[in-house]
């Protein structure tokens, strides 16, 4: 469950609810790495709650970042820039984390897809 559970729920489909919503999650997503970060101080450990719930924290704001980022597209960013909603520093880090959610999807794939190559050659050799 916690694999796709998510935050980010734009109030509607306006490039303004999507902007701002993924500000939040983003927002979120820092909040919770930092928080994970923080998780083996024994200054802050028993205000940030177990590790387990600050891990599962963490995977929740990363799906809903990936979420966030996929439903803004490169013409709404740019639209989203020319109308003041976010910086040419936010849609630069914004087509950045688009990046690394592709790339990080593709290796997946393909890990994927060699596992399953490997379990149909070795299934054959049998």
């Amino acid at each position: 469950m916690i694999e796709t559970a998510h935050l980010f729920f734009p109030d509607d489909g306006s490039l303004l609810d999507k902007v701002a919503a993924y500000k939040s999650v983003h927002e979120a997503n820092s909040r919770a790495k930092q928080s994970l970060e923080l998780a083996n101080n024994p200054r802050w450990a028993d205000s940030l709650g177990e590790r387990k719930e600050i891990e599962d924290a963490v995977r929740i704001s990363q799906n809903s970042l990936l979420i966030a980022t996929d439903s803004i597209s490169k013409a709404d960013m740019q639209r989203a820039q020319d109308d003041q909603l976010i910086t040419r520093e936010e849609a630069i880090e914004l087509a950045q984390l688009k990046r690394q959610f592709e790339m990080k999807a593709r290796r997946e794939s393909s890990s994927e897809a060699q596992y399953h190559s490997n379990k149909a050659k070795r299934g054959q050799s049998q």
